[in-house]
């Protein structure tokens, strides 16, 4: 999604808005959780924030780098909670883990598979995440939302064709994706490396696309990160 939604805003493309292609189907979440190296004090979100209102800047966030919708949701729950995090970039969040683990930055956010290996090791804890529902894989971990912090952004998969795609293909297409998605055994593994399914028919999903489009457009301004 940050491919529709935020790079259009950032450089010249051949597509710009939700409107220059043609969406098929939505079909899964990755969704950004808030987690900390297991040495830090913090042990619930509330106190992370708590700490950061009378600390401002000294915690450290981690993100896929500037742009990325890691970075996106730091930049909104600053603004939306009143805080100031730090906001680190790096390369990858295959880069960020090792940073955190080595004591380089207190938290990150991180998708749930990049997670997982080091939640199960003991060496990191999620605090809460960018959902609208708690994650199946930290049903401890509240959402941001039952914080009172109406943030939450995350990452989505969608299938996509090109522009003036006949509606009789789009919608084959749609039914014989939604069809795969359901299946037992890729819903399963799915789920299992922290995918959330959520399938969206094309212009359900479009509407989504032109609010995720539209909330980046702000953000990304505030931030300094549009088109120049």
């Amino acid at each position: 999604m940050a491919t529709l939604t935020v790079q259009p805003h950032r450089q010249d493309l051949p597509y710009n808005t939700p409107d220059d292609y043609e969406p098929i189907i939505k079909a899964a979440n990755l969704p950004i959780m808030f987690s900390v190296h297991a040495k830090t004090p913090w042990t619930t979100m509330k106190e992370a924030l708590d700490f950061i209102r009378a600390n401002p800047g000294k915690i450290r966030v981690g993100s896929p780098g500037n742009g990325s919708m890691g970075h996106l949701t730091v930049a909104t729950l600053n603004t939306k909670a009143g805080t100031r995090f730090a906001h680190v970039p790096y390369l990858s969040g295959a880069e960020s883990i090792p940073s955190m683990l080595g004591g380089h930055v207190e938290a990150l956010v991180v998708h749930p598979p990049e997670i997982l290996p080091h939640t199960a090791a003991g060496t990191a804890r999620v605090l809460a995440t960018f959902e609208e529902k708690r994650n199946p894989s930290y049903p401890d971990a509240p959402t941001f939302r039952e914080l009172g912090y109406d943030v939450t952004l995350g990452v989505y998969y969608p299938l996509i064709g090109p522009k003036g795609l006949p509606k009789d293909i789009r919608d084959k297409l749609y039914r014989a994706a939604k069809a795969a998605l359901a299946d037992p055994t890729f819903s399963a593994g799915v789920k299992s490396r922290g995918f959330v399914l959520d399938t969206k028919e094309p212009e359900a999903f479009r509407q989504e696309l032109w609010a995720s489009y539209r909330a980046n457009a702000v953000i990304l301004k505030e931030l300094g990160l549009g088109k120049k």
